[in-house]
C-alpha cells in the first residue's frame, strides 16, 4: 500500500518562481513610480499655489484692497504671506497662507 502525502504548502521550486517573477515585475515597475512620484509632487505644489491666489483673490474682495502674494524662502514652513495695499486699520497685520515646498 502507498503512503498518501497530506502535505500543505508550497515545493522550493515553486516559491522561488514567484519570487523571480515578483523580482521581475518590481523592477519593471519602479523607474515608473519614481516618475508617478515626482508628477504628484508637481500637482501638488501648482494645486497649493493656485489655492493660494484664490485665497488672495478672495481677501481682496473682503478687504477692498489691492492684495500680493508675497513667497518666501527664508521662512521654514515655506509659508506665502498676503498683504493688502494699504493695509486697513482694522486688520494691520498680514495674513499667511502655508503649503510644503514638495518640489
Amino acid at each position: 500500500m502507498a503512503k498518501s502525502r497530506n502535505a500543505a504548502g508550497f515545493t522550493l521550486p515553486e516559491l522561488l518562481i514567484v519570487l523571480t517573477v515578483l523580482a521581475v515585475l518590481m523592477a519593471a515597475g519602479l523607474p515608473s513610480f519614481g516618475e508617478f512620484v515626482r508628477n504628484q509632487r508637481l500637482k501638488t505644489a501648482s494645486f497649493d499655489l493656485f489655492s493660494t491666489l484664490v485665497m488672495s483673490r478672495s481677501e481682496a474682495i473682503n478687504r477692498n484692497a489691492s492684495v500680493t502674494v508675497t513667497p518666501s524662502v527664508l521662512r521654514p514652513s515655506r509659508c506665502s504671506s498676503i498683504q493688502s495695499h494699504p493695509p486697513i486699520a482694522a486688520n494691520t497685520g498680514a495674513t499667511f497662507a502655508c503649503f510644503p515646498s514638495s518640489l
